[in-house]
């Protein structure tokens, strides 16, 4: 009787183990589906939302441990990466400004952790792309709002709920990619989530269109331009009939004169650059510059003249860099980092670009970290992806990526914490659905190679 009792109250007690697991559980998720909806509207939200998920998952794993192993390969890499960071740190000229962005860049990649411990089942991931299609949709309308109000005019910068636009074509160029190929791929969907996808999705294109942001135009056209060439053989009728519409709705755009001119300045920057690239490299940019880029944009001279001068920080700090906060300050320091060409030095904040910015803040260790982790990122999701076609959460990844690299060629978009631990978000839900998809999907237990 006494050993009766004994396994009534075990069980009883494992159930109510079992069920405290449970909750928890779900008190995680509903922390990854806030930090989705405050992702593009919300700085302090999101951020509340990542602290209370991480607390929540320490106390589920003290109370039942994680079975699952860590995607080894990307964390391993993103550890070397804050490693390289070190030197810069070891040898900063103002480590007060210097600790804050290298601590931003330590925390960065916890949202993809929490989305590899937090989510359990593939039903799980679709709430969490409602949430973000929600959240790009408001940010969206009022991008267009902001436009419409102002009557497109092409040299203001719109923005979203505090975001500046940099950061809102940002968010734009890591979730149109998500969105669409989702909404393309994902057979089983119910209509009416499916119908406010698609829609989230055109509000999002109408934004893209009205930021004005050539470099997220220019990623966005890439990224399409992979998929089609990717999916050529598979690509269904849909897909054709989708990328025919947003062909129809580009045209349409281009007969708006703001849109025209801003469309037609990318080619006649493109020719600026192509004829003055060499002298980003020099030790100053001579008066000839003015005659190459006579045609282009403002906006290219002046990064021209941020990048010449982050390279030449860069040639006096090869192994340490400047640090990481630091590169506005010796940009200002009248040491002739800055053209006495440029027309807006108050502007040289940073270089305008993600790998000459870790070359100038962290020298060559950063930049070989920085480098090396987007590569293994990118070798990672390929080889998935070439191991098994039908896995387009791995293409979901391979996109997302170079849409952010390629923004952050002529953008230092990595410095923005929001923008970056969203890109990080977007990444592990790829990952982790594609591990699901995948022939031992049911356990996540697999390492993720």
């Amino acid at each position: 009787m006494k050993i009766q009792k004994g396994m009534v109250k075990t069980t009883v007690k494992n159930q109510t183990s079992a069920e405290k697991i449970e909750r928890l559980d779900n008190f995680i998720l509903s922390g990854l589906f806030i930090f989705a909806i405050f992702s593009c509207i919300a700085r302090i939200g999101a951020l509340a939302a990542l602290v209370i998920t991480t607390i929540l998952i320490v106390i589920r794993h003290r109370q039942s441990p994680y079975r699952q192993s860590i995607p080894g390969g990307v964390i391993g890499m993103y550890i070397i990466f804050i490693c390289s960071l070190i030197p810069s740190l070891a040898f900063s000229q103002n480590l007060q400004k210097d600790v804050r962005p290298f601590l931003n860049i330590v925390f960065d990649i916890l949202p993809l952790l929490l989305v590899w411990f937090g989510i359990r089942g593939q039903k799980q991931i679709i709430p969490l792309i409602a949430a973000l299609a929600f959240s790009l949709a408001l940010s969206s309308l009022a991008i267009i709002y902001y436009g419409l109000a102002n009557g497109l005019n092409p040299n203001l910068r719109f923005i979203s709920f505090g975001y500046f636009c940099m950061i809102t074509a940002g968010f734009l160029g890591v979730l149109l990619p998500l969105l669409g190929v989702f909404i393309l791929e994902q057979r089983e969907l119910n209509r009416w989530l499916k119908a406010g996808l698609i829609a989230a999705t055109f509000i999002g294109i109408g934004a893209l269109a009205i930021n004005m942001n050539r470099g997220v135009w220019i990623s966005m056209i890439a990224v399409t331009f992979v998929y089609m060439m990717v999916k050529l053989r598979q690509i269904s009728r849909w897909a054709i009939a989708a990328l025919f519409l947003l062909a129809i709705i580009g045209l349409g755009v281009t007969m708006i004169p703001q849109f025209r001119v801003r469309a037609e300045s990318i080619r006649n920057d493109s020719v600026a650059l192509a004829r003055s690239y060499q002298l980003i490299f020099h030790d100053n940019p001579t008066a000839e510059f003015k005659e190459m880029i006579k045609n282009a944009e403002k906006d290219i001279p002046e990064r021209i003249y941020m990048w010449n001068g982050a390279w030449c920080i860069f040639r006096e700090h090869p192994l340490s860099g400047v640090g990481l906060g630091s590169v506005e300050d010796v940009f200002k320091s009248g040491r002739g980092y800055i053209s006495p060409l440029a027309a807006f030095p108050p502007s040289f904040k940073h270089a305008h670009n993600n790998f000459l910015q870790f070359l100038a803040a962290t020298g060559i260790p950063g930049f070989l970290g920085f480098t090396g982790l987007f590569a293994c990122v990118l070798w990672t999701s390929i080889r998935r992806y070439s191991r098994n076609s039908k896995d387009w959460w791995s293409l979901i990844g391979i996109l997302v990526t170079i849409s952010f690299l390629l923004q952050g060629l002529t953008e230092y978009n990595y410095v923005h914490a929001v923008l970056a631990r969203l890109y990080w978000f977007v990444l592990g839900i790829s990952m982790v659905a594609s591990q699901l998809n995948s022939d031992n999907a049911g356990k996540r237990e697999a390492h993720f190679e």
